[in-house]
């Protein structure tokens, strides 16, 4: 897979493709995300940070950045409770493609909680 490769990310942000963001501590990434208006490419947060809050912030930064509806997500099977924590509900059943599992996920956004200009 060349997704998660850095010369495949560079040319993905370089071509406004994604947009990512990295959450440091003391020099140390704890947490990145990668987007691309509403939809969560990849989301991790190291296993010493969980329940920290890391990837909350990192996606209501993603929410002021982009002002989506929505925000939809591919949750590996590891990842589905804690995107439930964060408000995701299943948009499908687990799929598997190119050998890979996953859930199909949305987060409805309410019109309270966005700015509008």
């Amino acid at each position: 897979m060349r997704f998660i490769e850095p010369p495949a990310i560079m040319k993905m942000l370089s071509g406004s493709i994604m947009r990512m963001w990295i959450c440091e501590c003391g020099g140390e990434i704890i947490g990145t995300l990668a987007a691309n208006n509403g939809h969560i490419f990849l989301l991790f947060v190291n296993g010493r940070y969980h329940g920290m809050g890391i990837a909350r912030r990192l996606i209501d930064i993603m929410i002021e950045q982009y002002n989506p509806s929505e925000i939809s997500v591919n949750s590996s099977p590891y990842a589905v409770e804690a995107y439930h924590r964060l408000g995701f509900v299943d948009n499908d059943s687990e799929q598997l493609v190119n050998g890979m599992r996953f859930t199909p996920m949305r987060r409805e956004l309410h019109s309270e909680n966005k700015n509008h200009w």
